[in-house]
């Protein structure tokens, strides 16, 4: 049994695809890191700004809540500590299948990388609670509450990080006889083959599913909406809904799938699917961190008003003036007083708002 997994785990030399696939998944994700971490970034920053003000101007929410400041601010992070792994590959990269890359280079440049990758259902899973405590409670007393969930959520970050650094420690020293020709940080680690790793995220992934089946029954609550008074919040509501519907809905078909998938070759062939496959799911976590970039952005930045111009305030005034006197001579034959019928200019907008007078 042993001799096989020694014959395998290496990767052949006939694989003479694997290096392109290789160069193009580390530079999507280079490219998907930096769009994550300038978004998040942005929104930060408008939150940070913003949030002793009563009402923030750059957003369309009052504030981001914890739960989002802490899924923000670990994307942007694990995003941070993914690219000098993916910088090393991209620049080293020869077109042949012999590895260019020295074996403990790609070990230490990848540890922080698989551990980002490991806790990074841990935001979308408190996020989501964070959801339905909103929905389900609806009171201003759950902030205690709220407060608990965020520091056992950090907990729960903390103790995947190192978990997983444990893990990945124990393959030191590094087996250079058989990690020589590795490509891929997944080809490196023998022992466990990130098994812990994988098993960990798809434990959460679990929770994640499950949660978002509650949270989706919840949202089809008929009179959930008709609770709400003030259709400013109502409104604000019905935004957060719709972001953390979209983010669940990016988390299964870029991170709960790849993930299965990775496991599934992992246990039923012995060999890690890195090495035939290359880091997808890596890859995978970083354009969904792109992609939930692009959307929060979307959702949560409010537009900036376009002053008026002079010049377009004279064109306009100049338009309403000249108005046709068809629309004059209609409304007197029917029975409307003299003026009654005028166009005015809202100064915020430059569009030609017709009122009443």
């Amino acid at each position: 049994m042993d001799n096989k997994s020694d014959s395998t785990i290496t990767p052949s030399p006939a694989l003479t695809y694997f290096p392109y696939l290789n160069i193009v998944q580390n530079s999507v994700a280079v490219l998907c890191a930096l769009m994550a971490i300038s978004l998040n970034a942005r929104l930060i920053y408008h939150g940070w700004v913003h949030q002793s003000k009563s009402s923030n101007q750059a957003l369309k929410v009052r504030q981001l809540s914890k739960a989002m400041w802490f899924y923000l601010s670990v994307h942007l992070i694990g995003c941070v500590l993914t690219l000098p792994y993916n910088f090393y590959v991209v620049c080293n990269w020869r077109p042949a299948p012999l590895s260019p890359y020295d074996p403990y280079t790609l070990y230490w440049l990848g540890l922080p990388l698989i551990a980002y990758y490991t806790m990074s259902p841990v935001p979308i899973l408190f996020l989501t609670i964070d959801r339905c405590l909103a929905l389900k409670v609806r009171s201003r007393n759950d902030n205690q509450l709220r407060e608990w969930i965020f520091l056992f959520g950090c907990a729960i970050l903390f103790v995947a990080a190192m978990g997983s650094l444990t893990v990945n420690a124990a393959e030191l020293p590094l087996d250079m006889d058989r990690v020589e020709g590795c490509q891929t940080f997944g080809c490196l680690v023998l022992k466990y083959r990130s098994q812990p790793q994988l098993l960990f995220k798809n434990m959460m992934e679990l929770l994640n599913l499950l949660l978002a089946l509650y949270f989706f029954r919840l949202l089809s609550s008929t009179s959930l909406a008709m609770e709400v008074s003030v259709s400013g919040a109502r409104r604000e509501i019905l935004l957060k809904n719709r972001m953390v519907k979209c983010v669940l809905v990016l988390e299964i078909f870029f991170n709960v799938i790849p993930n299965i998938t990775s496991y599934a070759i992992n246990v039923m062939t012995g060999v890690s699917a890195t090495i035939y496959l290359g880091q997808f799911p890596v890859t995978f976590l970083c354009i969904n961190g792109a992609l939930c970039g692009c959307f929060y952005n979307w959702m949560l930045l409010a537009k900036k008003k376009i002053p008026l111009s002079s010049k377009n305030a004279v064109a306009m005034t100049r338009r309403n003036n000249s108005y046709p006197q068809s629309h004059h001579m209609q409304a007197s034959s029917s029975g409307m007083p003299q003026g009654a019928f005028n166009a005015v200019t809202s100064p915020d907008t430059p569009v030609r708002v017709l009122a009443w007078n």
